[in-house]
């Protein structure tokens, strides 16, 4: 388990570069890393690093989140897989101070409010654009209040020459008139290429479990130091 924290740091940034250059992430990744992870676990088990019972439900729990959250379509196949890579990899971790040792649901956890970074990056930018008056719902004007207030948390208007990597559009046109539209966010909705309009970057989840990963190792979970700040626990 020793090595197993830098497996995992490695694979998902494998995975990150190869998502956000391709939005595809080749299953060799996942079947490689996962393969190390599972000699390694296994290692571990034979050594009695492991408990054979929190391994079980570790992988049965990763599995069923990874499977349903999938079919759901909160996020790809991809991400899935890396879920499940990630159970196969360190299927537990048990620094102080934590509600549970599922490392999967740990770093899946920490990568939700990871991401929580993006939408608030996103109103500073649009916050800083009405003020500076540039314009940015020029041709929405008639859109209620607050699909613009939406919009400025999950998107921005692309400059002249379109967005310059995988965005999703947030408007579409209707009769000529030009409306947002958050339907739009679909995995197979087509890449926004014009300029001028509002759209939403497509930053994929493992990004974002990479940071969970990488704050999980360096400072903790982040949903067990809250719960245990709320409740005032030692």
């Amino acid at each position: 388990m020793e090595y197993s924290p830098i497996l995992l740091i490695v694979m998902l940034s494998v995975g990150s570069m190869f998502d956000l250059w391709k939005r595809e992430v080749p299953d060799k990744v996942w079947v490689i890393f996962g393969g190390i992870g599972v000699i390694l676990t296994a290692v571990d088990l034979s050594l009695g690093a492991i408990e054979p019972l929190g391994l079980l439900v570790s992988l049965g729990i990763t599995a069923a989140i990874a499977a349903a959250l999938y079919y759901l379509r909160f996020y790809g196949g991809a991400d899935a897989k890396a879920l499940v890579a990630a159970a196969a990899i360190l299927p537990l971790y048990s620094p102080p101070n934590l509600l549970h040792p599922f490392a999967p649901i740990q770093i899946l956890s920490n990568a939700l409010f990871a991401s929580l970074f993006l939408p608030v990056a996103l109103a500073s930018y649009n916050l800083y654009g009405v003020l500076r008056g540039r314009g940015v719902f020029a041709g929405l004007e008639s859109e209620a209040w607050w699909k613009k207030v939406v919009a400025c948390f999950i998107g921005y208007r692309a400059g002249p020459g379109g967005p310059k990597s995988f965005h999703l559009n947030l408007e579409r046109l209707e009769g000529g008139i030009r409306r947002f539209d958050f339907s739009l966010l679909k995995d197979d909705e087509e890449f926004a290429q014009e300029g001028g309009r509002w759209v939403t970057p497509g930053l994929p989840l493992i990004v974002f479990m990479l940071g969970g990963a990488m704050i999980l190792f360096g400072y903790g979970d982040l949903t067990s130091l809250i719960v245990r700040a709320l409740l005032a626990f030692p």
